[in-house]
């Protein structure tokens, strides 16, 4: 597997990820302040690894803005909520 498609993988993974669980979370429907905080902590851990994933790719690569706009789209999800 080459290095672009490694990126795109994970970016796949955290957002599939993110969604099963904001599910789960709404199906099991916490007390409202423990649904806010385990959500604050998932959309806080996987915008880490976004961010992380973010942090290798110098733009140097042809294939560094696709993955960068890829990244950038999967934060704006997580951030939003939805």
């Amino acid at each position: 597997m080459d290095e672009a498609a490694r990126v795109r993988l994970q970016i796949r993974a955290v957002i599939t990820v993110y969604r099963a669980e904001m599910s789960r979370l709404k199906a099991w429907q916490p007390s409202g302040e423990t649904s806010e905080e385990y959500a604050k902590s998932l959309r806080t851990r996987c915008i880490d690894i976004l961010d992380a994933a973010r942090a290798l790719l110098d733009g140097s690569a042809p294939w560094h803005p696709d993955v960068i706009a890829e990244l950038e789209q999967a934060r704006a999800e997580i951030r939003t909520g939805d």
